[in-house]
């Protein structure tokens, strides 16, 4: 996957994985600015959101990594986000429980009317 397009991309700083990148870890993994980042987006958006702590960072996480890679897509513009970021997201932010047991939602296409 490419990531010329990237909002915060600097050809000096190569990477081989976007995980590895600064911006990744610093938008997608750190807890106080995906509280931030979930306070804009309940105060603009009246979607259910997860009540669990750890269901919502994650949910924002992801939010996160498309506003940080694509920037912004547009109502119910979705993509595939790798699955090393989705690992490394739900590795930050697991749901309570043995490991084994873990299950998450995955992508999902929008509704067409």
């Amino acid at each position: 996957m490419r990531f010329d397009n990237m909002l915060h991309y600097n050809q000096s700083e190569p990477f081989q994985c976007i995980t590895d990148h600064h911006a990744f870890l610093e938008c997608c993994t750190q807890p106080w600015v995906l509280k931030l980042a979930y306070y804009g987006y309940k105060a603009k958006h009246r979607n259910p959101i997860p009540p669990e702590q750890h269901a919502r960072y994650r949910y924002t996480a992801y939010r996160q990594f498309v506003r940080l890679v694509y920037g912004f897509l547009g109502d119910d513009v979705r993509v595939v986000i790798p699955a090393c970021a989705t690992s490394c997201i739900q590795a930050h932010f697991p749901p309570p429980g043995n490991e084994e047991n873990f299950t998450f939602t995955g992508f999902k296409l929008t509704k067409m009317l």
